[in-house]
């Protein structure tokens, strides 16, 4: 009998760290890892405008503090659309909610405005949610779904053991009754719509 049950404890515990190795194979070839790049690490690039890793670190550089989502969106709006500077202008929810205080356009999540390259697309549950928001840039537009990239965004696995800055992002869009409308998908909260610099005809 006990040799019986050891048979089984045996195969329970091969299973057992089988099954956790595929995962962290897995997770590893997905780009997880148990420790993250070094503060300031470049993670990737769209046409000139990289995007870098984020410790929490405190220094202030040319476009905000580095690198938090707000540094890479005002780094943007700067390098490929030409926009003034915006360093010292708010959190990122301001990006839509302040919009027209920074000289922005702000068009809700669901409106008759569609998205477009180089848009800032802010994640945030409201005005008065009390949260900083997220925001990203967006990238590429099609009828189905929008792109864009972030600083300061990290993708788990395995109860936070494995984690990945999530620099690169696509979101399903859709359009109904007129309206257009961006997914929450794995964000915490949704996106409450996407702003541009007034009088900005670039595609």
């Amino acid at each position: 009998m006990r040799s019986k049950l050891r048979s089984v404890a045996v195969s329970v515990i091969a299973w057992i760290v089988g099954s956790a190795t595929v995962l962290v194979w897995s997770a590893s070839n997905n780009g997880y890892h148990f420790s993250l790049p070094p503060h300031g690490t470049k993670l990737g690039e769209v046409e000139g405008v990289a995007v870098y890793s984020a410790d929490g670190s405190d220094v202030r550089g040319t476009y905000g503090l580095e690198y938090q989502c707000v540094e890479l969106a005002n780094r943007a709006f700067s390098q490929k659309l030409g926009f003034r500077n915006l360093a010292k202008t708010g959190n990122a929810d301001s990006y839509f909610w302040e919009a027209r205080e920074k000289d922005l356009v702000a068009y809700p999540n669901g409106g008759s405005e569609p998205p477009k390259k180089w848009d800032a697309l802010v994640f945030d549950g409201g005005d008065d949610d009390g949260s900083v928001g997220h925001v990203a840039v967006i990238t590429s537009v099609d009828a189905a779904s929008v792109t864009f990239i972030q600083e300061n965004f990290r993708s788990c696995e395995l109860r936070g053991l494995l984690c990945k800055y999530l620099w690169t992002d696509t979101l399903p869009l859709a359009n109904s009754g007129g309206g257009w409308h961006i997914a929450q998908g794995r964000y915490p909260q949704p996106a409450a719509g996407w702003s541009r610099p007034q009088g900005d005809s670039k595609p």
